[in-house]
């Protein structure tokens, strides 16, 4: 496998691998919470397990960031700030690149 800088990808495929890492951390995460309901990529009928787990994972991030002495509010806040630029992006690009065609 061939590693390319993520800086290098296009948005479109920058947020398909970090779509990609959260489905590791679901992974890795219901192993331990019993959630084992990710065997293979992930289709949209799925929706409900990764809702269900994401929120649990996001539950505990808030927990860890809380026990650590940070503000829960603000670790979602923020990523939902880093979540929304990179959206924006990948819309900036597609629209960027259907005004070319």
């Amino acid at each position: 496998m061939i590693f390319i800088p993520l800086h290098d990808l296009l948005a479109d495929d920058q947020n398909a691998t970090r779509a990609g890492w959260a489905q590791d951390a679901l992974k890795a995460f219901g192993g331990n919470t019993g959630q084992n309901y990710f065997d293979g990529a992930l289709q949209p009928e799925d929706l409900d397990l990764v809702m269900e787990a994401g929120g649990d994972l996001v539950c505990a991030l808030m927990h860890l960031a809380r026990k650590l002495g940070g503000n829960a509010e603000q670790l979602l806040e923020q990523g939902r700030e880093h979540f929304e630029y990179e959206v924006r992006e990948e819309e900036a690009e597609k629209s960027e690149t259907e005004g070319t065609v």
